[in-house]
């Protein structure tokens, strides 16, 4: 049986053969029949959309189908009048929640980064480049997108970090439980652009899911001279071909500060509503 309130003393009782249950890697389906009064197929219905399944209580109703039970047929002068049904078969289906979900991609990106023209000229010898016509060039870069799907909750900090960068290695795949294997993102490369946050409320249940896209870009700014990577506090000098840090003095200016993003930008974290 199910657990429904029947202040009306509905006529009721679950048949032969149910529950029926299929399972999957994602999702627990309960599919159970009932009979019911004809005159109350309306009001069983109401009462157990959103419910909870007795056996399996992550288990909501989310689905009712009502069909005629086989009636009884008046006859008129040997032929069908009309059909009196009173019951009906009512198949309720019972879903589990959906998962949290987590997945990424990368994306091709480039910086188009313009050039000076000093000592630069048309050919050996030739013309010097006047004001506007500075050559330019890309600078390769990857977005990264992390989807959190379903999820419970949002890290409050998702708003907090927006325009820093990682002040440790990542690992998405160690460190966020991502689908990104064998990938890592080297100190201070990584530029957090911020997130979209969507939030879901569902009627069936009063529950709230939310749905957010998490934005970097990655920027290893790999020095060919030094052969190391410099990230985002270091800026390309195309004179020298070379990246530099900006100095005040003998003090380094960083432009972009650092966080831990393991544990800034972890899924799940906190409660944002």
């Amino acid at each position: 049986m199910i657990p429904i309130m029947n202040p009306i003393g509905m006529e009721y009782r679950e048949l032969d053969g149910s529950p029926e249950v299929d399972c999957s890697i994602n999702e627990l389906q309960i599919t159970r029949k009932f009979m019911v009064g004809w005159n109350y197929r309306k009001d069983f219905v109401n009462q157990c959309l959103g419910r909870r399944d007795v056996d399996q209580s992550a288990a909501i109703c989310t689905n009712a189908r009502v069909e005629k039970h086989p009636g009884i047929t008046l006859q008129e002068y040997g032929y069908p009048a009309f059909c009196y049904y009173d019951h009906a078969i009512v198949t309720l289906t019972f879903s589990t929640d959906d998962p949290p979900i987590i997945y990424d991609s990368l994306e091709p990106s480039a910086e188009f980064i313009t050039l000076p023209i000093d000592g630069l000229s048309w050919g050996s010898g030739g013309t010097a480049l006047k004001d506007g016509e500075n050559p330019g060039m890309l600078m390769p870069t990857t977005d990264y997108v992390v989807y959190l799907q379903n999820q419970k909750f949002v890290n409050p900090q998702l708003l907090a970090v927006v325009g820093k960068i990682n002040s440790e290695e990542i690992n998405p795949y160690e460190d966020w439980s991502t689908q990104l294997v064998n990938f890592k993102f080297r100190a201070e490369t990584l530029l957090y652009l911020g997130s979209t946050i969507n939030r879901s409320y569902s009627i069936i249940d009063d529950s709230i899911t939310y749905q957010v896209t998490m934005r970097f870009t990655h920027r290893p700014n790999y020095d060919t001279v030094e052969e190391l990577y410099r990230g985002w506090n270091w800026f390309y000098v195309p004179v020298e071909n070379a990246w530099k840090q900006i100095y005040q003095g003998s003090n380094i200016i960083n432009i972009y500060s650092s966080v831990d993003f393991k544990t800034a930008l972890k899924p799940e974290e906190g409660e944002y509503q």
